[in-house]
């Protein structure tokens, strides 16, 4: 995990590997987010999980 945090060229790379280590997201659930996914309170609601089912993050 320390040599993919280091291996990260911009703030906003570690930003996303930390959101996928710490919510357990996958690659593509991070990619299908939109700004809307992200409640006032910093919630994620993940759209399209694993068996088409919606949960937060």
């Amino acid at each position: 995990m320390q040599a993919a945090l280091q291996a990260c060229e911009y703030e906003r790379d570690k930003a996303l590997l930390l959101f996928m280590l710490d919510t357990g997201v996958r690659n593509s659930e991070l990619c299908a987010l939109n700004v809307g996914d992200v409640a006032e309170d910093g919630a994620v609601t993940v759209q399209m999980g694993k068996g088409q089912k919606g949960r937060m993050a």
